[in-house]
């Protein structure tokens, strides 16, 4: 049986979808709080099987935008369509296809965690997996007879992505479902998150301040700074148009030679043991091989030292927003 929406779409069959139609399409959405333009006319598109990631710095918008779509919080205008249903932006409750995972889950301390699993799974005429499985998939069978308050911060945020998906949700939104976890738990709940789009038939939408998060995760991105777009695609495709090339950086003894200073985009950022260092910014691979080449037949040059570092999502994200991550 197809899955059913809730809410005010009680009624509504949700039919199968097929790989590569657009499920969820995000139209001119704006808001504003007491004259404060938040949003300016977003746009956004999630096909099935995708993780689509929403990036950018603190106040760029990106909490108003995800409450919008999930219904929480009501748009000033634009439109909400979900499997070509539209929900439209005034709608005052969410949809059951739709499920959250929380930066931090408050969770019952004292209940166990097939107790909990147990009261959610009974929520949802929906759910379709049983509350053991859903803790055996991700990874908290062993753990379903003790008390909440025992589990690690990991094993707690993996508890509430094993609630959310209780809904069996077509699109599950992971608001920076790894910020407080140590890298082998972030590794963990990466897996589940590329799991869950693994059938081509659901799709994560990912906030993260964390950009290598969304280079190993995210099918697509959209930058979002000042309630607009500022840059989508895939993170390849972003860093290829907005910060290309990588940054090569090297040490010397002495003075820059003829054939240093010949180099274009070369700059001096400091010291390091009594060597000056330096970067040079090259665009393309044809550069990076004239300046290797140069840089490894200059006898100051400590060759040793010398480094290459490709541009990432995070040099497009302060190129575009002119702040760092945390800002």
């Amino acid at each position: 049986m197809p899955p059913k929406f809730g809410g005010i779409f009680n009624d509504c069959d949700l039919y199968l979808i097929q790989r590569g139609e657009v499920l969820l399409e995000v139209k001119k959405i704006s808001k504003s709080y007491s004259g404060v333009e938040v949003l300016k006319g977003v746009d956004l598109y999630a096909r099935p099987g995708e993780i689509v990631g929403v990036l950018g710095p603190n106040g760029a918008g990106k909490t108003t935008l995800l409450e919008i779509i999930e219904g929480l919080i009501q748009a000033d205008s634009g439109d909400i369509e979900l499997d070509k249903i539209q929900l439209g932006i005034r709608r005052n409750n969410t949809s059951k296809s739709m499920a959250v995972v929380l930066q931090t889950t408050p969770l019952p301390p004292f209940m166990t965690a097939e107790e909990l699993m147990q009261l959610f799974s009974a929520s949802y005429s929906t759910c379709i997996k049983k509350s053991r499985e859903l803790l055996s998939v991700v990874g908290l069978e062993s753990k379903k007879e003790v008390s909440i308050n025992t589990l690690s911060v990991g094993q707690k945020q993996r508890l509430g992505i094993a609630l959310a998906l209780a809904a069996e949700p077509d699109i599950l939104f992971a608001d920076e479902p790894s910020s407080a976890l140590d890298p082998q738990a972030r590794r963990i709940v990466w897996g589940l998150l590329k799991d869950y789009v693994a059938s081509g038939e659901k799709t994560v939408i990912l906030s993260t301040q964390h950009m290598d998060e969304a280079e190993t995760l995210c099918t697509r991105v959209y930058l979002l700074s000042e309630g607009r777009i500022r840059s989508q695609g895939t993170p390849e495709e972003m860093v290829r148009e907005n910060a290309p090339g990588c940054v090569i950086s090297f040490q010397t003894s002495g003075e820059l030679s003829d054939s240093l200073l010949k180099l274009e985009n070369i700059e001096k950022t400091g010291f390091i043991d009594g060597l000056q260092k330096f970067e040079i910014i090259a665009k393309d691979g044809h550069e990076i091989a004239r300046v290797m080449r140069v840089l490894t037949s200059d006898e100051s040059v400590d060759v040793s030292s010398i480094n290459i570092k490709r541009n990432t999502l995070e040099d497009v994200f302060i190129k575009l927003t002119g702040r760092s991550l945390r800002d």
